[in-house]
């Protein structure tokens, strides 16, 4: 694909674009350059078109190969995340467990209930170990939730259509 093929390619999606979006839909009006468009919006379609342009570069086999390795990207992610959530459950019930056997320590003689000193103390390992994939993934995203947090709140966006009350609603349909 030579770059004539490419920027060919791009001014027909954005031909093809604007006959979809140039009109009143769910999301607003227009396409990624409206400003009646709500920002994330933009954001999602916008990224979401990077993608298919970097894509429509690509040869047929490549285009294949990359969409086979994000496959598994996307099971590796679903995966871990379903590992994550049974090991959190695992962790919290060990957890849950440990706490029962600390119940029958003795307190004027802990050292005494050695056996059930060692049970807490394994059901305790177990259930960190349990929980260190959640907490790997919590903590990967970490920066990204405390950026998330700090942000200013967005100014609010003007309505799409003006707000009339309901007596102007009324009067405007003759109901009034």
């Amino acid at each position: 694909m030579t770059r004539t093929d490419i920027y060919n390619a791009i001014d027909a999606e954005r031909v093809r674009q604007a006959e979809l979006w140039n009109k009143d839909h769910d999301w607003g009006w227009g396409d990624c350059s409206s400003a009646a468009l709500p920002t994330p919006v933009k954001v999602a379609v916008l990224t979401e078109e990077v993608g298919e342009v970097a894509r429509a570069a690509l040869t047929p086999i490549q285009r294949n190969t990359a969409d086979n390795l994000a496959a598994k990207l996307m099971s590796i992610s679903n995966s871990l995340a379903a590992a994550g959530e049974l090991g959190a459950k695992t962790a919290h019930r060990l957890n849950a467990l440990a706490n029962s056997e600390v119940g029958k320590i003795d307190d004027s003689d802990p050292l005494g209930s050695r056996e059930n000193l060692q049970g807490v103390a394994v059901l305790t390992k177990l259930a960190n170990d349990s929980a260190s994939i959640a907490l790997n993934l919590l903590a990967a995203n970490k920066a990204t939730v405390e950026q998330m947090n700090n942000e200013k709140p967005p100014e609010e966006e003007p309505p799409l259509r003006p707000q009339i009350s309901r007596d102007e609603w009324l009067k405007l349909h003759g109901h009034a």
